[in-house]
């Protein structure tokens, strides 16, 4: 039969993402805008149907 065998290795890894992080907020802030400015618009057109 096959013997098992555990294995315990540990790695250790430094990644900088501060510019990846940047990015995101940055695509989050301008998701953010459009969302508002969607609301805004929808607001001004169910003003306009009333």
């Amino acid at each position: 039969m096959a013997e098992s065998r555990e294995s315990n290795k540990q790695y250790k890894i430094d990644v900088d993402v501060s510019e990846a992080l940047k990015g995101l907020k940055a695509v989050q802030r301008e998701a953010r805008k459009a969302t508002n400015a969607l609301k805004e618009l929808k607001e001004v057109q169910d003003s306009d149907v009333e």
